[in-house]
């Protein structure tokens, strides 16, 4: 049986992007297709598994900003899709949260299973500007006709499950990702000096409360992750050197702070599963 499966991107190593490299060793994905990818994450995965869609190389990935690739890509996510070789597949799985991949279409034979990591929040503002009054609509019906016409909806978390069921008005299945995390090495024999944060470093995980906190003490705090918010916050961390900012780094890396810190430091607001604090 072949399995494909379509990300909506792979800009940031985050909780979705770990559930897809899982999903594809356990399942044998054959191929992952997807509109946009870090060559740091395309490392991650096995030669060749990751296919990309659009017409952005790697190289321009890693310059430009999420939100600029946003702009870029967004619009043009219809046609891109379209462009996935679903007519040899048993099996479509869309994992998507924002750029829409579950507008693949399938050949007749095979099945599509829609994963929703999240839903695309952008698509549903709580309040309406401008793009969203007059491009925005059109959008909207081609994700709620997809998402009505998919053979299975699995989405990742309770919370998850009652806002697609209240957008799409569907039945979905909850499947929780796998979130263990593999220790490496020896077990250190006491808890370092530092404190731990790790998300992407995007507005709505408030990793600049936690800055604000530690420019206060004179505990260390680790922050691990990548996004948008990471040159704003980087100016925001300027001249204390109690906070340090690591990137993006290995399995291997995040487990030996994991097991070393005081306490992981949590300040997400309505998390769609929450990898970190369980």
């Amino acid at each position: 049986m072949k399995i494909i499966v379509a990300h909506d991107w792979f800009l940031e190593w985050g909780g979705a992007e770990r559930f897809v490299l899982s999903m594809s060793k356990q399942l044998k994905v054959a191929s992952v297709y997807t509109i946009a990818v870090s060559q740091q994450i395309r490392n991650i995965f096995e030669a060749n598994k990751i296919e990309t869609i659009s017409f952005v190389p790697d190289w321009l990935v890693g310059r430009l900003s999420t939100k600029d690739l946003f702009r870029l890509l967004f619009l043009f996510t219809p046609l891109f899709w379209k462009l996935v070789p679903t007519d040899r597949a048993d099996v479509v799985i869309s994992s998507t949260h924002t750029m829409l991949s579950n507008l693949v279409k399938k050949k007749n034979t095979s099945k599509h299973i829609v994963l929703v990591c999240s839903y695309p929040k952008h698509l549903y503002p709580k309040t309406s500007g401008l793009v969203s009054s007059l491009v925005y609509p059109f959008y909207r019906f081609l994700d709620l006709r997809a998402m009505r016409k998919a053979d299975n909806v699995v989405v990742i978390s309770q919370h998850m499950k009652k806002k697609v069921d209240n957008i799409y008005k569907i039945d979905s299945t909850v499947l929780y990702p796998p979130t263990i995390q593999r220790p490496y090495g020896k077990k250190p024999k006491g808890r370092g000096d530092f404190y731990l944060s790790v998300s992407r470093l995007v507005p709505q995980k408030h990793t600049d409360l936690i800055i604000e906190s530690f420019k206060t003490r004179k505990d260390d705090v680790y922050i691990v992750g990548v996004g948008s918010e990471k040159e704003k916050l980087k100016r925001l961390a300027s001249g204390h050197k109690n906070i340090k900012f690591t990137g993006s780094i290995s399995n291997y890396q995040l487990s030996k702070l994991y097991s070393a810190a005081k306490a992981v430091i949590c300040c997400y607001e309505n998390e769609d599963y929450g990898y970190v604090p369980i």
